[in-house]
């Protein structure tokens, strides 16, 4: 018995300490893939920066009356980017993962007017930014991220939400993956 013991105390020292260290392990994991998204939108961020200077550089180059054609076609796209920057601030701030974010712009028009003829139709001064959005998070984590995105400057109507659990081994069982279907509202220019 007294040889069993010292045996039986390493056996149950190594159960402890695994059962204590698995899940850390498992959140260290977790943390480090977020690190690395964040690294790679820090990455990407810069390359837009450098990328927006060499443009710049460009547009001082163009005439005057091809601006004024361009200025047509670019305020559409600026929103789509504005909007997205604004939500990745908003993840930052809680700590969550926005995996992905997509945006169309369209023109607002006034359906109680739209009877068919072009005559008809009232055009509102502002465009609606259909968009949708990939999270991961928690549940809370994704609470305080819909709360703080409600009471940034952009409008918002939900359309939809899709809620599915994390498959992968990396990700902690209370995290999940949310789609995120909306739309928002901006001034035309």
């Amino acid at each position: 018995m007294k040889a069993l013991t010292p045996l039986l105390l390493i056996i149950l020292s190594l159960a402890v300490v695994w059962l204590y260290l698995a899940p850390m392990y498992q959140e260290v994991r977790f943390e480090q893939v977020v690190h690395d998204v964040y690294e790679q939108y820090n990455k990407d961020a810069e390359d837009l920066i450098d990328k927006e200077m060499e443009l710049r550089e460009q547009l001082t180059s163009i005439s005057v009356e091809d601006r004024a054609r361009l200025q047509t076609l670019l305020p559409e796209s600026r929103t789509s980017v504005e909007l997205s920057l604004r939500l990745q601030q908003i993840a930052q701030r809680v700590n969550l993962t926005l995996l992905e974010i997509t945006s169309v712009e369209e023109d607002a028009v006034d359906p109680r007017t739209q009877r068919g003829g072009a005559e008809d139709v009232v055009e509102k001064p502002y465009a609606v930014l259909s968009s949708s959005m990939t999270l991961l998070a928690t549940y809370q984590q994704f609470l305080s991220f819909m709360e703080l995105a409600e009471s940034s400057l952009y409008f918002f109507d939900v359309r939809s939400i899709a809620i599915e659990t994390e498959t992968e081994e990396t990700v902690p069982s209370n995290v999940y993956t949310y789609t995120v279907e909306f739309d928002s509202y901006v001034l035309k220019q």
